[in-house]
């Protein structure tokens, strides 16, 4: 049996649509994968750099976005000079699709690109081990559906799943793609909760209400057997986690850097009311301006989770976990029973 990947959006109307690989589907498939290739043009920019995985194919790629990114890399394995543009184009493309082995490939030139980039990239980009299997990875990332469900192939414990939330532009402080990467060998279930553009994520999917996007992760965790559920979200993702904690009932929460409130809604602190504030754990920075304002906040409207400092003055607070090496510590404090 191969991982699955199980993709579930919602209708306006409040109706599913759903597309999978697995040998147990959630639902009848509303698309075929060639009605997504053609609705993504995304997607076969990233299948035709992840195919790289064997031996690269002789005919051209039919994405020109592929096509530059292997063209640039070629010139690099042969000690050519590449544009500024063109590495940058390059980047764009390997680091928000994140296709193993071109990604690895990334990394091995890693040092013509590195000056185009953010410090924090430049620190995390060498430290992502890239080691997942190629039907591992999050191969319809772009598609960016409310609900992403990964299961691997060989699940260490079958009842454990892990939902996570993403910031406003569905990242985690780096692309969603590249999390993966690293959540992904913790070899339990994944559900990635996507964001619509404009749309406020304490409405539920599609403004349908938070309780109505609560009922369609229990369908998926009852059809697919998961009974215990554990959350991580940062920025807007770690208010929104702390939103569904006490309706779906969290084992724990991993809160980075959430923000203290949305808009006209209650405060963090209110809407964990009825949660037990010792399943939280909160990462901020000790030195960013942002995430100091959050902890003055927080203090202010009386949440009082644990908090874990970062030394990183940066509001990406998983990306910097990860660099500093904090990471799995607190992963493992998530996920311990």
């Amino acid at each position: 049996m191969s991982s699955e990947h199980h993709l579930i959006g919602m209708n306006s109307d409040g109706s599913l649509l759903h597309y999978g690989i697995s040998s147990r589907p959630f639902s009848k498939p509303t698309f075929s994968i060639w009605e997504l290739k053609k609705l993504f043009p995304g997607l076969i920019t990233f299948f035709e750099l992840w195919r790289q995985r064997s031996k690269p194919f002789d005919q051209p790629c039919l994405s020109n976005e592929a096509q530059h990114v292997l063209s640039t890399l070629a010139s690099l394995d042969q000690g050519k000079q590449c544009s500024r543009k063109d590495l940058l184009k390059a980047s764009y493309f390997l680091l928000g699709l994140a296709p193993g082995v071109s990604f690895r490939r990334f990394q091995h030139h890693f040092q013509h690109f590195s000056a185009l980039l953010t410090p924090q990239y430049r620190a995390l980009v060498p430290k992502v081990d890239i080691t997942l299997m190629a039907r591992d990875e999050l191969i319809f990332h772009q598609l960016n559906p409310e609900v992403y469900l990964w299961i691997p192939e060989t699940q260490k414990k079958p009842e454990q799943l892990l939902l996570c939330f993403p910031t406003k532009l569905n990242s985690f402080n780096m692309p969603r793609s590249i999390a993966h990467h690293i959540l992904g060998t913790l070899g339990i279930a994944i559900l990635y909760i996507g964001n619509r553009p404009n749309q406020d994520p304490s409405q539920g999917f599609l403004g349908t209400g938070i309780e109505s996007s609560a009922s369609l992760i229990k369908q998926v965790c009852s059809h697919f057997g998961f009974t215990k559920l554990y959350a991580l979200g940062t920025s807007l993702g770690g208010y929104t986690a702390s939103l569904y904690a006490p309706i779906l009932g969290f084992e724990r929460v991993l809160n980075f850097s959430g923000i203290v409130k949305l808009g006209d809604n209650p405060s963090i602190a209110t809407i964990i009311e009825d949660y037990p504030i010792n399943n939280i754990r909160s990462i901020l920075s000790r030195s960013d301006p942002t995430d100091l304002k959050i902890e003055a906040a927080y203090r202010a409207c009386n949440f009082k989770s644990e908090v874990s400092w970062i030394d990183s003055q940066t509001h990406g607070t998983f990306t910097a976990s990860f660099i500093e090496g904090s990471l799995n510590e607190h992963l493992s404090w998530l996920l311990s029973d």
